[in-house]
């Protein structure tokens, strides 16, 4: 058995108070798998030290040999500001995962927690301490501990410096002799020069200024769990220990220090070893690369010297030795630093629970929101991205916006690729084009090129006519999103194409005004709108007030749907709005099929099966009546477009009756008003429309055709065109323009 050092000492005499709790635990005979032994104290360090033995629960196959009772010693620092060691004083113990690496190998030290102690201390009692032990003990038995989908136990732990390693590290240092390439070491140090972290750099990318070590990296192929069993503290002793694990480090320092004798800044440099090992689990499986980092306490002439490759002479030159020389690796200290592989996109996908996704993407627009939501969508791996905006980074815009403040007088698209850019150093994810896609220039090829082969284009830039001219007149099949903020930023409304591009977005937009028109909760969407701020002397250099904090909420939220809403066919329309305690309740309606009909060469009406739904249920609620009401929608003048946003119904005070339909005005100035105000203006009344009787057409009668022109008269001063509809029992028929021309549409059977 296994002596800890220190003077033995009586329950009445400990002082720390972990080690106090735990002995009277023990002695008190409460947990009957756990007995005392005895206490003992450090002089030196005052650590208090509790040996017992306790008995373990173990199957009958065993892969380690635990014993049914095994004899343990926990020390607890006095001021408990440290985890408590616990180590197996039995001296064969056996080599197992989850042992933690000591300057010397005995007493073998047991790895319990995978959390920091400041956690454990939360809930540590004696008892929850000694149920662990057993469990410990129990698992590692059975060869359980370390599940098959965890990675291989490091060789090496403890609280050491980074190193971090490019992404393609091990393909460049250890795959083909031809392709291989080399590295030079920067530090990383802040204002006060005391070095951080190392970072490997291409060799000739960093200024010989600027480079802190000499990097050597070498391959070897190691063991299974617990190759290496301690931790070197010197040269000599990290060569033993290479030699264990497969590795001659001694011969291939040999044979690579002597190629930096030659270049004086090499020489006055320290040396960074970089040793990877192969490993492969025990009883088979996908081996994985291990990788080591080790910073000599030397520079590389000290180091030749200490391997007995040369001499140093006062004078600073090189001398050759003649004969055997002894080596002096044990005066070459070792410190150990801990590699780390940089961030890739891939790798970034898998930290955020994401399939890594390699498709292109077209982002329009990336002002706050925009900057935002491609920002995280880069960061969590997700696409790779052209950036279009044709607008200049303003000072008020950092208030909100992804860049900072000294980016202002630049473009924002160049900008914000130059800031995404560099989360990850294995790739450019976004390119950007600094133009508009309403107004392309002479970047019009490019943005066509980049829409035509987006598997989707997301449109952040608020901007109907922006989303109308992506919507109508590019090309292209990915399917468009459009993505924008409420006037008072309390709400973030996402519509979303299918993958067919059955709906278009111009049709989602009138659905969205239609689910406002009908959604309470929802009524003050386009109220309240914010304040503005002056920041400049002309008319349009107003900024609306808006909250930061919601524009990145958005973002995130964005960021996470909009990926899940790319795997689905279905479109989608919703809206998600928060509150100033910082909730955010969702709002949702299904997407109706969109329907188009030329009513003449100039004027198409853009509608939908939920219109139609509607007509034919009003229609039908007053058979044998006709019946009728207003039209909802808005124009289109530069494309000749009518939306239909909504129909009402007939108000109380119309006269319905089986040979004809007059339309009343009761409560009707209201309605429409209210339609105006929850929609921003885009519900407006467009025309009227009623029903035929069942067997009869749905061409206008003598009076249809009076009350068209007296829409005409109405609506004509003002430039626009007027609108009718005929709804019968098998189809119905629009009417519009000066000539009344008409277009039937039957029913789907």
């Amino acid at each position: 058995m296994i002596e800890v050092p220190g003077e033995t000492i009586e329950e009445n005499d400990i002082q720390i108070p972990k080690a106090r709790e735990l002995t009277e635990y023990l002695l008190s005979g409460v947990h009957p798998a756990a007995s005392l032994l005895w206490a003992s104290r450090d002089p030196e360090s005052g650590a208090e030290t509790v040996e017992f033995e306790v008995r373990v629960e173990l199957a009958q196959n065993r892969k380690f040999p635990i014993q049914p009772i095994e004899t343990i010693a926990v020390s607890f620092a006095p001021e408990d500001d440290v985890q408590p060691e616990v180590v197996s004083l039995r001296e064969d113990f056996p080599i197992v995962p989850h042992l933690n690496l000591r300057p010397e190998e005995l007493p073998r030290s047991l790895c319990l927690y995978d959390i920091s102690y400041d956690a454990i201390k939360l809930r540590w009692t004696a008892a929850t301490f000694i149920e662990r032990v057993r469990e410990w003990l129990s698992l590692t038995a059975e060869g359980r501990l370390h599940q098959d989908d965890q990675p291989q136990e490091p060789l090496i732990l403890g609280p050491f410096s980074t190193l971090i390693l490019p992404a393609t590290f091990h393909e460049d240092s250890f795959g083909e002799p031809d392709k291989r390439k080399r590295y030079a070491v920067i530090a990383l140090a802040p204002v006060d020069g005391t070095p951080t972290a190392f970072r490997l750099e291409r060799e000739g990318s960093v200024h010989p200024q600027h480079l802190s070590h000499v990097v050597l990296a070498f391959a070897a192929v190691a063991g299974g769990h617990g190759a290496i069993r301690h931790t070197p503290t010197n040269l000599s002793e990290l060569i033993l220990l290479c030699e264990a694990s497969g590795l001659d480090l001694r011969a291939r320092l040999k044979e690579e220090v002597p190629h930096l004798r030659d270049d004086p800044k090499s020489r006055q440099l320290r040396v960074l070893l970089v040793t990877a090992f192969s490993k492969q689990r025990e009883g088979g499986g996908s081996p994985s690369w291990e990788t080591l980092g080790f910073e000599l306490g030397c520079d590389v002439e000290n180091l030749g010297e200490r391997l007995g490759l040369w001499a140093v002479s006062p004078l600073g030159s090189l001398g050759a030795l003649i004969g055997p020389q002894e080596e002096t690796t044990q005066q070459v200290p070792v410190s150990t630093v801990r590699p780390v592989l940089e961030l890739t996109k891939a790798t970034a996908a898998q930290y955020n629970g994401i399939q890594s996704c390699d498709e292109p993407f077209v982002m329009i627009g990336v002002g706050a929101l925009g900057s935002m939501l491609l920002s995280q969508l880069a960061r969590k791996g997700f696409g790779l991205w052209t950036a279009i905006d044709g607008e200049t980074m303003l000072p008020h815009n950092a208030a909100r916006h992804l860049l900072p403040g000294n980016a202002a007088g630049f473009p924002k698209a160049e900008t914000v690729r130059n800031v995404i850019n560099t989360y990850y150093r294995d790739g450019a994810v976004v390119r950007s084009l600094a133009g508009s896609s309403l107004h392309p220039g002479t970047l019009k090829v490019e943005i066509d090129d980049a829409i035509l082969k987006a598997a989707a284009i997301i449109d952040c830039s608020a901007d109907v006519p922006s989303a109308r001219g992506l919507c109508l007149d590019i090309v292209g099949t990915g399917r468009r999103i459009s993505v924008f903020l409420s006037p008072n930023g309390e709400s973030m409304v996402i519509l979303a194409e299918d993958r067919n591009r059955a709906a278009m977005l111009d049709s989602l937009e009138m659905q969205y005004y239609r689910m406002l028109l009908n959604t309470p909760d929802l009524s003050d969407h386009f109220l309240g709108a914010t304040a503005r701020i002056r920041y400049g002397r002309s008319c349009r250099d107003l900024s609306a007030v808006l909250s930061g904090d919601a524009i990145a909420m958005f973002a995130a939220i964005g960021s996470r749907f909009i990926p899940q809403q790319l795997d689905r066919e279905e479109g989608c329309i919703r809206v998600w709005k928060t509150n100033q305690e910082g909730s955010v309740r969702t709002y949702s309606c299904p997407v109706a099929a969109s329907i188009r009909t030329a009513v003449s060469e100039e004027t198409t009406i853009v509608w939908d099966a939920e219109t139609l739904r509607k007509l034919r249920e009003l229609r039908a609620q007053r058979l044998p009546s006709e019946t009728g009401g207003e039209i909802l929608g808005n124009w289109d003048q530069s494309r000749r477009i009518l939306y239909i946003v909504d129909v009402i119904g007939a108000p109380a005070d119309s006269e319905e009756d089986p040979t004809g339909f007059v339309r009343g005005t009761e409560g009707l100035r209201e309605e429409l008003e209210s339609a105006d105000r929850l929609t921003g203006g885009s519900a407006q009344y467009i025309g009227e429309w009623h029903s035929h009787p069942d067997g009869c057409s749905t061409r206008p009668s003598y009076l249809d055709q009076n009350l068209f022109r007296s829409m005409t008269e109405r609506l004509s001063p003002h430039g626009l065109t007027p609108i009718m509809l005929i709804v019968g029992e098998c189809d119905l028929r629009w009417i519009a323009g000066r000539k009344m021309e008409e277009a039937p549409w039957n029913f789907p059977s």
